[in-house]
């Protein structure tokens, strides 16, 4: 027969057994546990916080990648109008697309630095061909 309390008496088996507990001993128990179950919430709380950040950054930086993309597209469909036909747009774009600082300039520039570049380009690709 197992149980908490301890006797010299060699005959417990026979005795009614009582024990008395120590009313602090109870509650050290009883608020380490509730410590415990704090700590849990504790730790599942900062991981989810932790992977809520993760998420956000990883969705930032996804944002970042394709912002410029866009927006270097949308500076370069402006100079449509210009003499400037889908195919150099296009070819202007890849051209930039595979160099982020430089897109990220030609973004930056006025309309006229642009115009430059693009008559820079065109001028550049004629002799390649």
């Amino acid at each position: 027969m197992s149980h908490d309390c301890s006797s010299d008496d060699e005959e417990i088996e026979s005795r009614p057994v009582v024990c008395m507990r120590n009313e602090s001993e109870g509650s050290a128990k009883r608020e380490a546990r509730a410590g415990e179950k704090r700590k849990r919430r504790t730790k599942t709380n900062a991981m989810e916080e932790l992977n809520r950040a993760f998420k956000a950054i990883a969705e930032a930086i996804k944002q970042t990648h394709s912002h410029w993309m866009d927006e270097l597209m949308a500076k370069l469909l402006k100079y449509q109008n210009e003499e400037y036909d889908d195919a150099t747009i296009e070819a202007a774009f890849d051209t930039l697309y595979k160099d982020e600082m430089e897109a990220r300039a030609f973004i930056a520039k006025t309309w006229s630095m642009n115009l430059r570049w693009l008559k820079k380009f065109v001028d550049a690709e004629k002799q390649n061909e």
